[in-house]
C-alpha cells in the first residue's frame, strides 16, 4: 500500500528523504498541514540543512524550535557553504554550535564535498 505521505518513486526503508521545502511550506496531501507535520509523520531522521549567509543563524534555529514543537528530533544539521556570501562556513559553524552543542554540525564546503557528505551518511547509518 502506498503511503501518502512519501512520493511513490522514494524508497520506504532508505533513512534519508529528501524535500526542497520550507518547514511551513502547506502540504500537499490532506493528510498533513505542512512539510513540518510530514516530517514529524514521517518519524524518519531529519538532517536540517543550512547555509551560510548572513541570516542563516537565525533561519536555523527558527526551524529548531519549530522541528522541536512537533517532536521532530534532528540528527544532524548540514551547513552547505554559500558561495560569495559575507558569512564564512566556519564561522557559522562556530556560531551555530554555541546554540546546539548537541546535535552534530556538518560543514560542506563547495570545492570539497564528498568527505563532508559521507560524514553525514556515518551520522544516520
Amino acid at each position: 500500500m502506498d503511503n501518502p505521505l512519501v512520493p511513490n518513486h522514494v524508497d520506504l526503508e532508505h533513512p534519508v528523504v529528501r524535500r526542497s521545502y520550507s518547514l511551513f511550506t502547506p502540504a500537499i496531501q490532506v493528510l498533513v498541514d505542512t512539510v513540518r507535520d510530514w516530517i514529524a509523520a514521517s518519524s524518519l531522521p531529519c538532517v536540517l540543512v543550512a547555509g551560510s549567509y548572513l541570516g542563516c543563524l537565525s533561519h536555523a534555529l527558527t526551524a529548531l524550535e519549530a522541528l522541536a514543537r512537533v517532536g521532530a528530533g534532528v540528527a544532524a544539521i548540514a551547513v552547505n557553504e554559500t558561495p560569495g556570501s559575507t558569512v564564512g562556513l566556519e564561522a557559522t559553524l562556530e556560531a551555530l554550535s554555541r546554540h546546539v552543542p548537541a546535535v552534530p554540525l556538518v560543514a560542506i564546503p563547495r570545492a570539497s564535498s564528498q568527505a563532508a557528505v559521507a560524514r553525514l551518511a556515518a551520522l544516520l547509518a
